[in-house]
């Protein structure tokens, strides 16, 4: 066999346990988004400082005098689109620090949520370092909250029935009938 030879196979060799590294690489993170469930678990994981709540003990803490402040920090067409009763779009720690500083009477308890929880867990963590408030993360985000049956409400304050599904990949969490269209890309 020639060296032109050798080195086509070695090549050919090597390549291929190169994509099966990185594909065995990838799967573990593929499969972190494959279900709400297991991507509640990562956030566990990778932010174990914020402290997460369920649907259920939400809507104890909305149902409290005074309520906490509940801050959805998607997007503007995802917040449009859909959010949760009485949550106002903040989608950074800047911005939520100077609506606390703003805010007339003193803010005790932040309730943080995102599409799935990550961006909420991030935005919870920055916060945490600078701020004296309680901060709370809904675990599973909005999608969680739709697929259990939460209220939801449009940016008129009209019933809504679907969530943005932030893109085509994370909109597989949503269930079938909870699951808003994405607008098409330019």
């Amino acid at each position: 066999m020639t060296t032109r030879g050798l080195l086509i196979i070695a090549g050919m060799f090597l390549g291929t346990f190169a994509i099966l590294f990185l594909g065995k690489c990838g799967y573990g993170k593929l499969e972190i988004y494959q279900s709400i469930d297991s991507l509640v678990a990562h956030v566990r994981q990778e932010f174990p400082e914020v402290a997460p709540i369920d649907g259920a003990t939400l809507q104890l803490y909305l149902q409290q005098d005074p309520p906490p402040l509940l801050v959805d920090i998607r997007g503007e067409a995802e917040y449009a689109m859909s959010h949760l009763p009485g949550a106002i779009s903040l989608s950074s720690a800047v911005a939520i620090l100077d609506h606390l500083e703003g805010s007339e009477k003193p803010v005790e308890t932040v309730l943080l949520y995102g599409s799935v929880g990550l961006r909420s867990a991030e935005i919870a963590r920055e916060l945490a370092e600078v701020s004296p408030v309680r901060l709370f993360h809904l675990e599973g985000g909005i999608f969680r909250w739709a697929n259990e049956g939460g209220e939801l409400v449009s940016a008129s304050g009209e019933p809504a029935a679907r969530v943005h599904p932030y893109n085509s990949v994370w909109g597989r969490l949503l269930d079938e009938e909870k699951r808003g269209e994405l607008e098409p890309e330019p």
